[in-house]
């Protein structure tokens, strides 16, 4: 028995030099390059960088530089966030934000401004603060604060994702959270000034959407509101911009009525590329429909019975903001957040705890025309279901890494 242990490693080297493969040839000299390596410089833009990582999968394992991709999809968007209207706004822009609020936020903000600088003028300050709980509106000329809107009820919550919508239309600013209408902010400062968009605060930014409202066409499609029952339609509100009309009708047993055309006062309130704001009224013996707030027409019931109205139909090219369903007193409201294009939409609706209660529908939009028009009608009334349409256009803007002073978030 060995016991050495010089003489246990002689004895192990013989035995595994017998299975090696003995080479006959030495090996030459290996060739080394004493030159410094050259890292090739490569153009890239920030555009292009921030695409690449927000397609990043972050369902992945984190590579060699030990950073977790949804870390890297985060970051993507920083925060300042500054990018510029290159073709201004007008009636029927939409920004679209969506992100989520870091546990340590306590205030954020964004900025309508009239330049990129800190002293530049503020259109539209929308301010949501957490530590008071309440949504600030403000406006900011000449470095002076004017008064502020206050709205009590803060719709962001810490670690949430959030989807933010601002509607810029001739009168003022529509702003949404998650789908439903929030608040409006009547404009201070002329649209035509505003050119820089601003986003800041402790918040991750997923993506930032700009949809410019596009011209019109000189021959615009009709739309529609329908509002439906298992048995047909009980209300049927069809705007025609060639004939300057808006037809009225009913559809019982598969048989449209005879229609009603004539309006109040005004003559047609409707044109391409204008915003509008539709309430129909269930009174007593009638609908009521108010178009921006002037009363329009009414339409005699056709139906006995209101409560077999289940559904609210809109259909045509024409862009909607917001339906959203709510109840007070009777009183009942439907909004559907913002689409592009060809609509076809069908929601859902509560029945009247009263035959003779009032029930209201808002419809709040922006006439879109393209060069069709496009309906996707359902078979089945009594089985409503919401059809989504995705947007068709988008705009891609360049952008800069800025600080925010206090002033901007005021």
């Amino acid at each position: 028995m060995v016991v050495d242990d010089e003489e246990k490693a002689n004895i192990l080297n013989t035995f595994f030099s017998t299975v090696f493969t003995v080479e006959n040839e030495m090996l030459g000299e290996i060739p080394r390059n004493n030159e410094n390596p050259i890292l090739r410089v490569t153009n890239l833009t920030q555009e292009e960088v921030r695409n690449r990582l927000n397609k990043i999968k972050i369902d992945k394992s984190p590579g060699p530089d030990g950073i977790h991709p949804r870390v890297l999809r985060e970051l993507s968007n920083p925060v300042p966030f500054c990018t510029s209207f290159h073709r201004g706004i007008s009636d029927g822009t939409v920004v679209i934000i969506n992100g989520s609020i870091l546990p340590t936020a306590d205030r954020l903000a964004v900025n309508f401004q009239c330049g990129p600088c800190d002293t530049d003028d503020i259109a539209f300050h929308f301010n949501p603060r957490f530590d008071q709980k309440t949504v600030v509106c403000n406006t900011m000329q000449n470095k002076n604060w004017g008064t502020e809107e206050v709205k009590s009820e803060l719709p962001f919550y810490w670690g949430l994702p959030f989807e933010l919508r601002i509607l810029v239309t001739s009168l003022n600013y529509k702003v949404s959270v998650n789908g439903l209408h929030y608040l409006e902010y009547r404009h201070r400062i002329s649209l035509q000034r505003v050119n820089t968009l601003i986003i800041g605060g402790p918040l991750c930014l997923t993506s930032v959407e700009i949809q410019p409202q596009g011209p019109p066409p000189c021959n615009p499609c009709p739309f529609h509101i329908d509002l439906n029952f298992c048995g047909g339609i009980a209300f049927h509100f069809n705007p025609r911009f060639n004939e300057k009309t808006i037809v009225r009708n009913s559809m019982l047993n598969n048989s449209w009525g005879k229609e009603e055309l004539e309006l109040h006062c005004g003559g047609f309130c409707f044109a391409p590329g204008q915003s509008f704001v539709i309430e129909i009224i269930c009174e007593h013996h009638h609908f009521r429909v108010n178009v921006n707030g002037n009363h329009v027409c009414n339409f005699n019931y056709r139906v006995p019975n209101l409560q077999q109205i289940n559904s609210l139909g809109i259909g045509g090219d024409v862009v909607l903001q917001h339906v959203q369903q709510t109840l007070l007193q009777g009183r009942y409201e439907w909004r559907i957040q913002h689409q592009w294009g060809g609509t076809a939409l069908t929601v859902a609706l509560s029945p009247a705890r009263h035959t003779d209660c009032t029930r209201t529908t808002s419809v709040c939009g922006t006439c879109f025309y393209t060069d069709r028009l496009t309906l996707m009608g359902l078979c089945n009334p009594c089985a409503p279901t919401n059809t989504e349409m995705s947007p068709c256009l988008a705009h891609g803007d360049t952008v800069r890494k800025k600080s925010m002073t206090s002033a901007q978030m005021h």
